[in-house]
């Protein structure tokens, strides 16, 4: 039995110094950072050979710390969600679930964690920056939010908030496709506030409100389109009744309006 425990004492302690809350327990000449407690429950010293197990305790301990000092680090500069500190540190150390609840513990109790708190304030802002709920909710839950929170009422106020400035965007974006035929300008519109996080319904009563008129450039566009493919069509040997038909599925396939295509068909063609 003597000889079994004497050889699993195979490394030694070389030296033992204090910083601050940890000590630095230099081991076989690597360094390794422990907790007071561990120390205090330890009788360590230099020269002092240790097993293998006991070295364990100090790796583990090691980690723990290092794991501490970065959450302590990330949080001095930055507001995390719980799921994005649990990523990282799992990333990072490798840590299990009961060693990051740890870790994370005290964070929670001060509310500096608090995944509550920070989708209300990431909703609010964002107030008037013209973002619908879906943004939000689909944002949120990639930094690990609950639906449960989500699904709060406050939380809930603050999404509602947000869509009533979609009335103001609307004339933003009108303003962007101006010379654009007026079924372009409704896909433009409807894709780029889809993209912001707007609901469709939302979107489209929004639409169904604005009354849209081809501008006089938009006509002298539909002009040109027009000669464009009658003579692309007059190349192809198309019979000259199907002409038509054919101009009027493709000027509609480039947005503009139906009515202003048999007016202007109506000059050009018998």
């Amino acid at each position: 039995m003597r000889k079994e425990k004497k050889s699993q004492l195979t490394m030694k302690i070389d030296s033992i110094s204090i910083k601050k809350n940890k000590v630095i327990c230099v081991i076989d000449s690597k360094e390794y950072s422990i907790s007071l407690d561990t120390f205090s429950n330890s009788y360590l010293y230099p020269s002092k050979e240790i097993t293998k197990e006991e070295l364990s305790t100090f790796i583990l301990d090691n980690k723990l710390i290092k794991s501490k000092n970065y959450v302590k680090d990330l949080l001095s500069k930055s507001r995390y969600t719980y799921s994005d500190i649990k990523k990282k540190l799992i990333q990072k150390y490798k840590l299990d679930e009961k060693e990051i609840k740890s870790i994370i513990k005290p964070y929670l109790e001060e509310g500096i964690i608090d995944d509550y708190q920070y989708a209300l304030d990431y909703i609010q802002s964002k107030n008037n920056k013209c973002y619908g709920k879906n943004y939000f909710i689909r944002k949120l839950k990639l930094k690990g939010i609950d639906s449960s929170i989500l699904d709060k009422s406050e939380i809930k106020s603050a999404l509602d908030y947000n869509n009533q400035f979609i009335s103001t965007y609307i004339p933003l974006l009108l303003n962007k496709v101006k010379n654009k035929p007026s079924k372009a300008k409704k896909v433009f519109i409807k894709n780029n506030l889809l993209n912001r996080g707007f609901d469709s319904s939302l979107i489209n009563y929004e639409i169904d409100k604005i009354t849209l008129e081809d501008s006089e450039e938009v006509v002298r566009n539909l002009a040109k389109k027009a000669n464009s493919i009658y003579k692309q069509l007059k190349k192809k040997d198309i019979p000259e009744g199907k002409i038509k038909e054919k101009m009027i599925q493709k000027l509609l396939y480039y947005g503009y309006n139906y009515e202003n295509i048999l007016s202007y068909l109506s000059k050009i063609l018998k």
